[in-house]
């Protein structure tokens, strides 16, 4: 799904010419391409999500902001499972850092008083709600950049191909960028801002 709509991006006077089916394609990759340049996902979404422990006080999901969490399940050492309530976690929904209160539960996994997620290998699933209801704007901005730069590439008129790297005449050869090379820099700040 798009992060865009269509309308929304059709106010931008660089989108105003293109055609609204093309324009719906141009968005729904360049999203893609955010979420994938981001590693993660900005719609709202429930999420379970396995994680390797690591022995620290907190771990952040992937998908922040958190909107609910659910439960988080802890794999034991004996191969059983453990679901922990919410209300033995406090997290950060805009950072996604979720950290345990201590517990007895807790406690009998780590160790007396203990307030860390136990080390192991994908022993711990965090089960959330997680992304974006709205899409915040400067996010839907980068997106229709990135649209703009992948309808430029469409281009064979190398003059107006952002994504070109280089052109020979002599046994003709051609070369393209990716589309993130054809960006400029706030576009860029932006994306990183949002990535994991």
């Amino acid at each position: 799904m798009a992060l865009v709509t269509v309308g929304r991006a059709q106010l931008h006077p660089q989108c105003q010419k293109i055609d609204a089916v093309l324009l719906a394609d141009l968005l729904e990759a360049a999203s893609k391409m955010a979420e994938s340049f981001c590693n993660r996902s900005f719609t709202a979404a429930d999420f379970a999500e396995v994680r390797d422990g690591n022995g620290l006080v907190e771990m952040a999901v992937c998908n922040p902001p958190i909107n609910t969490l659910t439960s988080v399940v802890l794999l034991l050492n004996d191969e059983s499972t453990e679901t922990l309530l919410t209300a033995e976690f406090r997290f950060d929904s805009e950072s996604g850092l979720v950290q345990p209160i201590p517990t007895s539960t807790m406690s009998s996994v780590n160790g007396v008083g203990s307030r860390c997620f136990p080390y192991g290998f994908k022993n711990i699933t965090f089960n959330y709600n997680g992304g974006y209801a709205t899409i915040p704007d400067d996010l839907q901005e980068a997106v229709i950049q990135i649209a703009v730069a992948l309808n430029a590439m469409r281009s064979l008129n190398s003059y107006n191909d952002p994504g070109m790297v280089s052109e020979t005449l002599g046994d003709y050869s051609y070369k393209r960028g990716e589309v993130f090379n054809a960006l400029d820099g706030l576009t860029l700040e932006i994306l990183s801002s949002y990535r994991i």
